[in-house]
């Protein structure tokens, strides 16, 4: 979202002050998360016997080895939509009870003074 922010910044500045001339009516984001995980270990077991020197000389080994693995991914996909006051989707606060807007509107105003990242 940050860099989201950072983007209209930077498209307001390069304005500087002309008119894009273009209002959309919704514009979509998606952000697209997903965390990968991958663990593994190994597990080896080596002996060998040998018996007394007294004894024939013969030796017993013993080898056992055994590998895990494991792996997991997870994601998720995120859309953010932003609507213009023009273009306000049927069934939503905005389109049924337009009076309710206006307190929306000025919370939302009040935030962009004091947040340095979006575009007034």
């Amino acid at each position: 979202m940050e860099s989201i922010g950072l983007g209209f910044q930077k498209m307001k500045t390069a304005l500087d002050g002309n008119k894009l001339g273009l209002w959309p009516c919704k514009v979509t984001t998606t952000l697209n998360v997903t965390a990968n995980a991958d663990q593994g270990g190994k597990l080896v077991l080596d002996t060998t016997i040998k018996p007394p020197a007294d004894v024939v000389t013969a030796e017993i080994k013993g080898h056992a080895e055994q590998t895990n693995n494991s792996s997991a991914t997870r994601g998720n996909t995120i859309n953010i939509e932003l609507y213009s006051a023009a273009c306000i989707p049927k069934d939503t606060l905005g389109y049924d009870k337009p009076e309710k807007v206006q307190g929306v509107v000025d919370a939302l105003e009040s935030s962009m003074n004091k947040a340095p990242l979006l575009v007034q």
